[in-house]
Formats: C-alpha cells, sequence, structure tokens
C-alpha cells in the first residue's frame, strides 16, 4: 500500500513538471515570426512634482494606431515603478523573435553620469543614488527589444523639462544631471528616437498631442513609407512647428531592406479606383488624401500635378480677390474725402454768406450814442484790472485792443475785439481783483500791486538783469609807454665826435666813491676842452659855454 501511494506522488509531481514546461513554452509558441508586439506607457499624473497634460492621451493615440497596424499592444498608463516592471517582463516573454517590438515612452525622463533612465509617477528621487531603485534604465528597453528579426523600436517623449533634477542631492560630484537625455548607441536592428536630441527638452504641446507625438500619428499610419523617410518627415514637422526649438533624433542604423509599418498598395487597379475617386472629387483635400496614401507611381505624379493646379489657382483668385478689395478701399476713401472736400466747401461758402451779411447788418446799424461812454469805462475797468497802462479816453485803439485781448486771456473767456459792448463792459467788471499780471520794467520791482524803483545798498550797483551786486574800486587808467625815436647822427658829425671825452672830469675816483666819471660834454675847469668840444659840434658844449661866463 505504502509503495502504491509513493507511485501516485511521483506521478503527481511529474504532471506537474510537464504543466510548468507547456506553460513556460506558451508565449515562445505564440510568437510567431511574422508577429508585431508593443509596449505603450504614458505618465502624466506624478506624485512628487506637477503633472503633465499630454503624456496619457499621446500613448493612448499611439496605441490605438499600432493596433490598427497589426500590433498586440500591451498598454500601461500612469504606471508606478512596480507596473513598468512587470508589464517590460511580460512583454520580454512576447517579444522574442517576432518581427517587430516596440516601446513607446511618454512621460519624465532623466540623464545622470551619461546614462537615461524613465521616471514612473511614484518616483521621489531625493539622491542621484536612489535612480537605480526608482526609475528604469534605457538599456533595459533596448535590450527588451532587440530580440526582434526585422525592427527593434524604442521611440521617447520625455525629454521634457524635467523639475526632479533641481532638488535632487549629488553624492558623486563628478556625476553630472544634464538638461535633457544623453546620446545612445544601439547595435543591431534597433533605432532609439528622441522628440528632442541629446542635451535639450521637448515641448509637451498645448492640444491633445505633443509636436513630436502629434506628427508621428501623422505619418505612422501612411501606406509605402519607409520606416527612415517616416522619421524624417516627423524631424521636419516638429522643427516647423517649434520654430526650430526642437528637433527629433533617431539613435542606431538598419540594413539595406526597406522596413513599413504599412506597406504600399501595389494593385494597379486598386490605385486607379482611388484616383478616379479623388478626380471625381477634384478638391486641395481629396489629392492630399490620396497622396497619403499612395505615394509612388504615376498616378502620385498626376495627384502631385492636380494638387499643385489647385494650389495655383487658390492663390491667383486670393490675389485677385485682395487686389479688388484694395482697389475698392481706395476708391471709398477717395469718395470719403470728396464728401469732406465738398462740406467744409459749403461750410466756408455759408459762413462767408453769414459773415457779409452780419458785415451789412452791422453797417445798416446808426451809431451807438454810448459808444465814447462804454470806451472810458471799458478803458478804465481794463487799468483797474491790471490789463491796461495807457491814457483813459474815448479812442477805441490798438492798444485797447491789446488790454482786451490780454484781458480775455488770462480769464478764458472771448470777445469782440473791434467793438466794445455793454457785454464786454459787464464781464470786466465782474472781476473784484487784478487779473493780468503786474509787470515791471527794469530798474523797478513788484511791491503790492505798484512796482518800486530798486535802490541797491553802498558798495552794490544795479547789474543788467536787474539785481543788485557788489562792485569795487574803479582801476585807474593804464598809460601807454611810449618809447622815444632814436636819434640818428649823420656821418660826418659822428666822425667829428671821436674824439670827445667821454666823462667829465673830477677829483678823482675817490671823491666819487670809486664810480666811473660821470660823462659831460665839457669837463669841469676845462675852458679849452669844452671849446674844442663846442667847436666840434657838440651842442651841449656850446649851451654849457654859454651859460658859464668864462
Amino acid at each position: 500500500m505504502a509503495g502504491r501511494h509513493r507511485w501516485l506522488g511521483n506521478l503527481y509531481r511529474g504532471a506537474l513538471a510537464a504543466c510548468a514546461i507547456l506553460l513556460a513554452a506558451i508565449p515562445h509558441a505564440l510568437a510567431k515570426p511574422d508577429a508585431r508586439v508593443a509596449l505603450v506607457i504614458g505618465n502624466s499624473a506624478y506624485r512628487q512634482v506637477s503633472q503633465l497634460t499630454n503624456p496619457v492621451s499621446d500613448a493612448n493615440d499611439v496605441g490605438d494606431s499600432l493596433e490598427r497596424l497589426g500590433f498586440s499592444v500591451r498598454r500601461v498608463t500612469d504606471g508606478s515603478y512596480d507596473d513598468i516592471r512587470r508589464a517590460l517582463l511580460d512583454f520580454n516573454r512576447v517579444a522574442r523573435n517576432v518581427e517587430m517590438a516596440v516601446i513607446y515612452f511618454a512621460g519624465h525622463g532623466i540623464e545622470i553620469g551619461g546614462e537615461n533612465w524613465l521616471i514612473p509617477v511614484d518616483a521621489e528621487l531625493k539622491s542621484d543614488t536612489d535612480v537605480g531603485h526608482e526609475a528604469v534604465g534605457l538599456k533595459v528597453l533596448m535590450f527588451s527589444v532587440a530580440s526582434a528579426s526585422q525592427l527593434g523600436l524604442v521611440i521617447l517623449d520625455d525629454c521634457r523639462n524635467n523639475p526632479f533634477a533641481a532638488n535632487m542631492m549629488r553624492t558623486i560630484r563628478t556625476r553630472s544631471i544634464s538638461r535633457g537625455l544623453a546620446g545612445v548607441e544601439p547595435t543591431g536592428n534597433v533605432l532609439v528616437a528622441f522628440a528632442a536630441k541629446e542635451g535639450t527638452t521637448a515641448a509637451d504641446g498645448t492640444g491633445r498631442n505633443s509636436p513630436f507625438t502629434g506628427s508621428l500619428l501623422k505619418h505612422l499610419e501612411t501606406p509605402g513609407l519607409e520606416v527612415n523617410f517616416l522619421f524624417r518627415n516627423v524631424r521636419d514637422d516638429v522643427i516647423r512647428v517649434t520654430n526650430h526649438e526642437q528637433q527629433p533624433f533617431v539613435y542606431g542604423s538598419l540594413s539595406r531592406n526597406e522596413i513599413f509599418f504599412k506597406p504600399a498598395i501595389t494593385d494597379p487597379d486598386a490605385i486607379r479606383r482611388d484616383y478616379e475617386f479623388a478626380a471625381s472629387i477634384g478638391t486641395k483635400e481629396a489629392w492630399t488624401s490620396f497622396l497619403g496614401v499612395h505615394q509612388l507611381g504615376l498616378y502620385s505624379d498626376f495627384a502631385r500635378a492636380a494638387l499643385a493646379k489647385i494650389i495655383v489657382a487658390e492663390e491667383a483668385e486670393a490675389e485677385a480677390a485682395a487686389g479688388q478689395a484694395l482697389e475698392e478701399a481706395i476708391e471709398k476713401e477717395k469718395q470719403h474725402w470728396a464728401e469732406i472736400g465738398q462740406a467744409l466747401k459749403a461750410a466756408d461758402e455759408k459762413a462767408g454768406t453769414e459773415a457779409e451779411n452780419a458785415q451789412t447788418r452791422l453797417a445798416a446799424l446808426p451809431p451807438d450814442p454810448d459808444r465814447p461812454e462804454i470806451v472810458r469805462s471799458l478803458k478804465s475797468e481794463l487799468l483797474r484790472v491790471g490789463c491796461f497802462a495807457d491814457t483813459i479816453d474815448t479812442d477805441w485803439n490798438d492798444a485797447s485792443r491789446r488790454a482786451l485781448a490780454k484781458f480775455g486771456a488770462q480769464s478764458g473767456e472771448t470777445f469782440n475785439l473791434d467793438t466794445p459792448s455793454r457785454e464786454t463792459l459787464a464781464a470786466v467788471k465782474s472781476r473784484s481783483a487784478r487779473v493780468c499780471p503786474l509787470e515791471c520794467g527794469r530798474g523797478t520791482r513788484i511791491k503790492g500791486d505798484r512796482c518800486v524803483a530798486i535802490i541797491c545798498p553802498r558798495g552794490q550797483a544795479l547789474s543788467t538783469n536787474g539785481a543788485c551786486e557788489s562792485v569795487g574800486r574803479p582801476e585807474a587808467p593804464r598809460t601807454k609807454e611810449v618809447t622815444p625815436p632814436r636819434r640818428i647822427i649823420p656821418p660826418a658829425k659822428a666822425a667829428a665826435r671821436q674824439g670827445r671825452p667821454t666823462a667829465r672830469s673830477v677829483t678823482g675816483t675817490a671823491a666819487s666813491g670809486g664810480r666811473a666819471p660821470y660823462p659831460h660834454a665839457c669837463p669841469r675847469g676845462d675852458v679849452a676842452k669844452c671849446r674844442a668840444n663846442c667847436a666840434a659840434g657838440w651842442t651841449r658844449a656850446c649851451r654849457f659855454l654859454a651859460r658859464q661866463k668864462f
């Protein structure tokens, strides 16, 4: 009996082992060589930082597009670290030896020390050492798609401006935390597409999709679009939409074999039917739709020509409409200014007629007998309010008109300057105080309501600007130094004077204190010498002889 129980136990354990082997082999059996699998992750609701707008909608739209292309899609939205880890484990089991394996991630990513990490919604990342335990490395995703036979593709729309880097504590100073993601070097048939090239960030967008994902969805299901040209089109679209602020980049290289997410339609009858249907509609939208499906071939060339013809016609029509609108606006403006000119002309003629009628009526009126008294009273009142400073009489002259104009300027009223009236007199009388400011001439100043002469203290004088300034003693006039003209002696007289004595005879140099003898024409006591000098032409000697009575 005991042996029978042991036999049954061994049989039961063997059956369990066989079942385990069969269950493990199921994913390999399900993974067909031409199968397509995809893992789509979109993280918006981050718990430690501000939420993102587009990643969940981006991931859902990309998942729907991939399903229409025949992919088996696993979706993860707002995934935690454990959610993403389990999804990757399941994806690895079904992605072995398939034709295409694609992983799409939208959310936050970060680069630390040259390594790229995808951040789950529950990550805190207080330190740079936490990244290996709270984030998923890009290398893991690249390894997960590497076993695909035709194409392994990782698409990252996670190069957004990262809020984790600002508060993250760094334990190793040489470990850098860069802006955006770092470049990678995939091997085999693996491509890695960044929404923004290394070191730059991607825009989240304001609509349902980000600029990168929106362009990806635009071209992903285009028939006959090879995968390399697909990402080239995405690059051009994003650069144009973001005004050159964001440039997508693809890392990796493929073989020469063409790879299509959606192969081109090769049935000539089907292409012809699509072309005829688009031609029957004949609109810009119809031809654009046809070219979105059929990009190559004769019918595609015909469709491009038809589309270009429509665009040229629309531009010509728009240009003609703009020209016509401009002409209508110019004609309307001319008519408007013509109406204004006619209105001004009519107003001028009416004003001229009214002025002539007023002059006629005024000339027809008899002279006012009270005018002289009005003029006298008006001048007196203008003098009282400080606007008039002339003689009070009955003559209404230019000085009177200037005084009334000054009163009107100060009071803000308007009067007829040519005809003084009782109304004008009443308006001036209504002012009880001075209206026109007091103006004093040079050498006077305002004192109360009158001008008085400026008297400067002793030692000061009135300057040109009307102020007293100190003055000093007047300087004596300088006399001009005049150099007497040099006496010119004739040559004959000069030759005769060569024998003239040069010094007056004195008792000796000792008597004069050792000074040189005083030069004189007549040495004292030497009458003969003096006479000789006089005879030689020395006038001084002659005058000296005349004064001295020898």
